[in-house]
């Protein structure tokens, strides 16, 4: 199920994303086109994450699979690699955006780089 509706969203998304980029500019689209724009992009990114996580787990755990461990390496379930892809998938939004009202510096991306990591260190340790 929740494959599916990740592949929806990331299909709506696209296509969002598309025809607000090729049919309008950010001045006659106003600020709920650019707000559907990120929001677009993010829930894209989250789709395409999650199935990056999922498929690079599921090859970690075949490439070690001759390799005994203390526990056996499991693949990461899909639920588990969405909500590491949701705070992933927020990073390049948010430096987008940053990037939109003025300049990146290494402040600025630093203070994405701890949000992100941070965000990766909750849903760890949170999650099962």
């Amino acid at each position: 199920m929740l494959a599916r509706a990740l592949s929806a969203g990331m299909i709506i998304g696209t296509i969002t994303i598309v025809l607000l980029t090729t049919l309008s500019t950010p001045t006659t689209v106003g600020p709920v086109g650019i707000l559907a724009l990120f929001a677009a992009g993010y829930v894209t990114l989250i789709g395409l994450m999650t199935f990056l996580l999922h498929a690079i787990s599921r090859a970690v755990v075949y490439m070690f699979r001759s390799v005994s461990f203390r526990r056996p390496l499991l693949p990461l379930r899909l639920q588990k690699a969405y909500y590491f892809s949701t705070v992933l998938a927020l990073a390049p939004i948010m430096l987008i955006g940053m990037q939109s009202v003025g300049e990146i510096g290494l402040y600025e991306f630093s203070l994405v780089a701890l949000f992100v990591i941070i965000g990766i260190i909750y849903i760890s340790r949170k999650t099962i």
